[in-house]
């Protein structure tokens, strides 16, 4: 199972116009390929596994 994290090449800081104070840097994520949030270190919500990634 794939975890989000800033490692993956998907992922991105969030901009600060897409916080609205709920959401904080060091818990969430950009996902470009869902194209929203997610919570960082949650399993991959992508369907993106480590073993499609080798």
């Amino acid at each position: 199972m794939k975890y989000c994290d800033i490692f993956c090449e998907h992922a991105e800081f969030p901009s600060k116009d897409a916080l609205d104070g709920a959401c904080r840097r060091e818990v969430s994520l950009y996902c470009k390929l869902l194209e929203r949030l997610v919570l960082k270190n949650s399993p991959c919500k992508a369907g993106i596994n480590e073993e499609s990634d080798k």
